[in-house]
């Protein structure tokens, strides 16, 4: 499948679908408890980002074009407020990308994703594990020039960051009852 031809389908919600070199890939929405964490780290974030930029939950990222197209759809993504294309991201629009790792697509989640979005030029990546014990966020940043992220340290509970804007995240809230 062309780009062109996955930029052209309908609107679907009741399944994600991704393109991944010309492959149509069909993946089922996520469970409850992985959906509250990204709007609730949405919220967190767009409280405290800077005026005109959003958090953007699960929306299509064009992280390559040609000669296959890549259409990816990560949990988060934090872009300005405008975006060209009011259906999808383009990787340049992304500044921070988010993946939640689900039981199901941990492999995508640590392992191609990544490689995807530093690919693409994307210049931070939070991976989230929301799995038994503290919620871990491993913060990434692009090397320029390199195209590969470097890995911060992991991080847990209350954590003020500095990258890629000054923030404070409860990392606990995303999961825990109210």
């Amino acid at each position: 499948m062309t780009l062109d031809e996955f930029l052209a389908l309908p609107v679907d919600n009741a399944y994600r679908y991704e393109l991944a070199d010309g492959e149509l890939h069909v993946n089922a929405r996520p469970i409850q408890t992985h959906l509250r964490a990204a709007r609730r780290l949405a919220n967190q974030l767009d409280d405290q980002l800077p005026p005109g930029l959003e958090a953007v939950v699960e929306p299509d990222v064009v992280v390559k074009s040609v000669p296959k197209g890549r259409v990816r759809i990560p949990d988060l993504v934090v872009a300005r407020e405008e975006w060209a294309d009011e259906r999808r991201l383009t990787a340049a629009e992304a500044l921070l990308a988010v993946e939640l790792i689900s039981p199901g697509s941990w492999r995508e989640d640590l392992i191609v994703k990544p490689v995807e979005y530093a690919e693409a030029g994307i210049p931070h990546l939070w991976v989230i594990s929301l799995a038994e014990g503290p919620v871990t966020l491993a913060p990434y940043r692009l090397v320029e020039g390199d195209r590969h992220y470097q890995q911060g340290r992991p991080l847990t509970g209350a954590v003020d960051l500095d990258a890629p804007w000054p923030l404070t995240l409860d990392l606990d809230s995303l999961t825990t009852p109210r």
